[in-house]
């Protein structure tokens, strides 16, 4: 669940930095996919509460990201 939510706020980061190069297409998809994560997020949720669970955030690291190019802003697998 705190997956979904850190991925979501790269995405929007990411669609962030796409505006400031005034690319609004690659913009809107990283927004569109920001938006998806918290759509997986928010089933999660639904799922563990409707089991009685208490689901909470994970602390995250703040995301730092800026590229100069739309080639540097492809979403790099997890280490």
């Amino acid at each position: 669940m705190s997956l979904e939510m850190e991925a979501s706020i790269v995405y929007r980061q990411l669609a962030i930095e796409m505006e400031v190069l005034d690319l609004p297409g690659i913009a809107q998809w990283f927004r569109a996919q920001s938006e998806e994560e918290i759509v997986h997020c928010e089933k999660f949720i639904k799922h563990m509460t409707d089991r009685d669970a208490h689901p909470t955030f994970l602390a995250t690291s703040a995301v730092k990201i800026k590229v100069a190019a739309a080639l540097e802003a492809r979403v790099q697998p997890a280490e």
